[in-house]
């Protein structure tokens, strides 16, 4: 956590105070979307049900008007349930810590795996460039990562040309592996750098590209949780590359 001017003039002890309070905050935020996604979606599910239930039975005593406002409940729940689930994963991701050394590689052939349908109907390719190192960390989190950058890239893709999607890693100047995911999409402007992270943040309508906007949030939490940075570099029409970085094998021995 970078300090700020404000902070750099604090005694020693008070800075220390400061972080135990914000990360007691962020840990308390945490809990409270993890216990407001999991609760809600139960009242939620059974909204969906009966909802669902009516249109079935009683469409033809319905009129026009009636099962238009259905369908939008239907539709309206459906888009709840996603963000919750998108919610619970990000608070799972505030959890995530470092277990043991893993090939970089195994964790890009899980999302990859996971993302298999959407790589065929979409005819993207992933392009592994170079030697992978060893890493540590979570595996199963920091795949998601992976996931949700693949994700993105494949979501935002040009129509004009299947996405390619790259990457590489190499080390980094303070004893870390800088991992680089690079795509041919369509970018973005450089003033919504940080916006791209935020959490339910959306560059576009849902119209346009659907989804809830938390796949990126999420890669940065579970990134933090690790000790690393996660940042980009993007330019519209000519793709994006997200950068992160990871401790090697040997940090935590």
């Amino acid at each position: 956590m970078p300090e700020t001017d404000h902070e750099c003039s604090l005694p020693e002890d008070t800075k220390c105070a400061y972080r135990t309070r914000v990360e007691q905050l962020e840990e308390d935020l945490e809990q409270f979307a993890y216990l407001a996604s999991h609760d809600l979606r139960e009242p939620l599910t059974g909204l969906a049900g009966f909802a669902t239930l009516l249109q079935s039975r009683c469409a033809d005593q319905l009129t026009d008007d009636c099962r238009h406002f259905l369908n939008q409940i239907i539709e309206g729940t459906k888009r709840m349930e996603e963000k919750l689930e998108d919610l619970l994963a990000f608070s799972r991701a505030g959890r995530a810590k470092p277990t043991g050394s893993f090939p970089l590689g195994q964790a890009i052939e899980e999302a990859r795996r996971a993302l298999v349908r959407s790589i065929a109907e979409t005819k993207a390719t992933i392009d592994i460039k170079g030697e992978l190192p060893v890493v540590e960390g979570d595996r199963s989190m920091i795949a998601q990562v992976f996931q949700n950058l693949f994700s993105n890239s494949l979501k935002y893709r040009r129509k004009d040309k299947p996405p390619l999607i790259q990457v590489e890693a190499e080390p980094h100047d303070d004893d870390s592996w800088r991992v680089a995911v690079r795509d041919n999409g369509i970018g973005f402007d450089m003033r919504y750098k940080e916006r791209v992270f935020g959490v339910f943040q959306r560059l576009y309508t849902i119209e346009e590209y659907p989804g809830t906007g938390i796949g990126l949030a999420i890669a940065r939490k579970v990134i933090d949780r690790h000790g690393g940075n996660i940042w980009t570099w993007s330019e519209p029409d000519q793709g994006a590359t997200f950068y992160f970085t990871l401790p090697p094998a040997t940090a935590r021995s």
